[in-house]
């Protein structure tokens, strides 16, 4: 292909010149990008849709009334498609880095054009007409669509990304679909940057990575450790709250696995009624540490009934997460649930001596054990102020008597059938022992 000088000096000044001339532009809140990833051959072909109008500090030529000037538009386009996307977006293939990309096609095209509903059209639209130049369109009215391609080794090979496109947008959602050779296409979603998104996991990387945000998800959680305070506070000893964690942490795995087997209500309703249900359960707990002593069997027991809760609660939170759990989903189900139950067992082993050793100074355990309620009461009435409220847009429809929700209601009798009968061990685990709060 031959370049005109002329060609090569007018590229440069657009995207040298204009950037530092131009008067940077307002970020765009909202920035969706439409990603197709294919390994073909010798290359990995890397289609990309995302909104003109999110390429900050690049004056575009223009003409009229701030028309676009889609003649001299095409000469500018590679170039942008290469700082501001092929820099952003670094590949993987056996975790050895590809290098960077040949930008094959870029285009405009209208707002209205759906040719990225799939990968054949996108990249048949790639290679077919530009916009007519006369189309007379703003800034903010079309996609800039790109097909970048990468060298690779195999295209059976395993592929990782990392994409860094959060600075196109105050919120950059981005859909990226992978199609390998040999499997059905894969579809991610997320916001922002996710660090690097491995296409293929492996068993072992999957194990490892949702064990990690389990143990994370629940120190995240300001209203998990509240809860995990209040239950272990009115204790001193690892003995009294020992049983108390281990129906807890038994009957959230129990309703986290079901949620995760499609067992759970799945109407918009249901994440904000069980958000306002976890908050409650502290609001509870915290009270009941206000009210009086609290025999160690009576706060297993209202633990094991509570681990229901927070198991659909944390089931929730696997669910933002299971899209990157490739072939192994039941394996992420339950690494995730085994970095809540190690997470939970580190907060109770460094909470037992520190509450032991800073209540000991005071001559009046038992008021400190109630300020502290108090303080906790308060926060939690004010989550479950805000979060019932938000509950309440929501209209609950109740589902048709059918074979469906008799075989659900079956599964979940079995489910309280097995919370009875840990309640019963429970019960006659601590009774004997008489054991009582310090």
């Amino acid at each position: 292909m031959r370049f005109s000088l002329s060609r090569v000096v007018f590229t440069a000044a657009l995207l040298a010149g204009f950037v530092s001339s131009a008067p940077a532009r307002t970020v765009p809140d909202d920035v969706t990008v439409k990603v197709f990833a294919k390994p073909e051959g010798g290359k990995l072909r890397l289609l990309v849709r995302l909104p003109l109008v999110a390429l900050n500090d690049i004056q575009f030529p223009s003409r009229g009334p701030g028309y676009l000037d889609l003649a001299h538009m095409n000469q500018v386009l590679p170039g942008a498609a290469r700082y501001w996307v092929a820099n952003s977006m670094n590949l993987f293939e056996d975790d050895r880095h590809l290098p960077r990309p040949e930008v094959a096609q870029t285009r405009l095209s209208v707002l209205a054009d759906k040719s990225f509903d799939s990968y054949d059209e996108a990249l048949a639209h790639l290679a077919g007409s530009q916009l007519d130049e006369k189309t007379d369109t703003f800034l903010t009215q079309v996609w800039f669509d790109m097909q970048l391609e990468y060298p690779i080794q195999a295209d059976r090979s395993l592929f990782s990304i990392n994409s860094r496109l959060a600075s196109l947008g105050v919120k950059v959602s981005t859909t990226l679909t992978f199609i390998a050779p040999s499997a059905a296409p894969r579809t991610f979603e997320f916001t922002g940057d996710p660090g690097l998104l491995r296409l293929e996991p492996q068993a072992f990387e999957v194990a490892r990575q949702f064990f990690n945000w389990g143990f994370l998800y629940l120190l995240n959680g300001s209203d998990y450790l509240l809860f995990l305070f209040c239950a272990v506070l009115p204790f001193r000893r690892y003995h009294q709250v020992a049983p108390l964690a281990g129906g807890f942490a038994v009957a959230f795995s129990l309703t986290f696995i079901a949620s995760i087997l499609n067992q759970a209500p799945d109407g918009f309703w249901f994440p904000p009624l069980v958000e306002t249900a976890v908050a409650l359960v502290i609001v509870y707990t915290a009270l009941e540490n206000i009210a009086g002593t609290v025999p160690p069997l009576r706060r297993a027991l209202v633990s094991l009934v509570f681990g229901l809760v927070f198991g659909f609660s944390f089931a929730l939170g696997h669910a933002t997460k299971a899209q990157f759990a490739g072939a192994w989903p039941m394996l992420a189900a339950i690494a995730f649930d085994a970095g809540l139950l190690a997470a939970m067992g580190v907060v109770i082993l460094l909470l037992v001596p520190v509450l032991r050793w800073l209540l000991r100074f005071t001559p009046a355990a038992r008021t400190e054990t109630i300020v502290l309620s108090v303080l906790a009461a308060h926060t939690s009435w004010h989550w479950l102020t805000e979060r019932f409220a938000r509950f309440n847009r929501f209209p609950i429809r109740f589902p048709g008597l059918d074979a469906a929700l008799l075989a659900g209601a079956m599964r979940w009798g079995m489910l309280l059938v097995l919370l009875a009968g840990g309640v019963w061990f429970v019960s006659g685990y601590l009774k004997p022992k008489g054991l009582k709060p310090q």
